[in-house]
Formats: C-alpha cells, sequence, structure tokens
C-alpha cells in the first residue's frame, strides 16, 4: 500500500485500512524517511527540496459535509469517499 518512486519525488500513501489510524505516526515517519533519502535532504528541511503535499479540509467542515450529502460520502478536493 506505499509505494515510492524516486524518479518521480513521489511516494504513494494510500488503502491503508483501520489498524493505520494506530499506525499513523509509523507510518508518517516512514514516509518521511524515505523521502528525505530520495531528495537527499535531512528530514524537516534542509536543501529546499520540499515534499508538496495538499491539506485536508478543517474537519468541522467535513462533518457539514457528510452530514449534508446524506450518502455516507464525504467530498475532498473533488473527490468522493464513501466513509
Amino acid at each position: 500500500q506505499i509505494h515510492l518512486y524516486p524518479e518521480m519525488n513521489w511516494m504513494a500513501v494510500a488503502g491503508i485500512r483501520s489498524t493505520g489510524l494506530t499506525a499513523s505516526l509509523g507510518i508518517g515517519n516512514y514516509v518521511v524517511r524515505n523521502l528525505a533519502a530520495v531528495l537527499h535532504s535531512p528530514a524537516g528541511g534542509g536543501s529546499g527540496d520540499h515534499a508538496k503535499t495538499t491539506p485536508l479540509p478543517l474537519l468541522e467542515d467535513m462533518i457539514q459535509d457528510f452530514h449534508r450529502r446524506n450518502d455516507g460520502c464525504v467530498g475532498i478536493h473533488g473527490h468522493v469517499y464513501k466513509v
């Protein structure tokens, strides 16, 4: 479920089941260490290379969207996810 694409400076982290919540800090640490190695920069910054991320909407906004939709889904950045 975690795939590193060093030629693109990209790591895909998806499809992690509910145990991923418990392991989320470890998964995040794993991702940062691997991306830092690929980008040849120390974790936390340094050479100016940065991983690009898209921030999640506020939790309150996602909850409101979930209730507004009334279909068991939530929309995030134009994509609809079944909760």
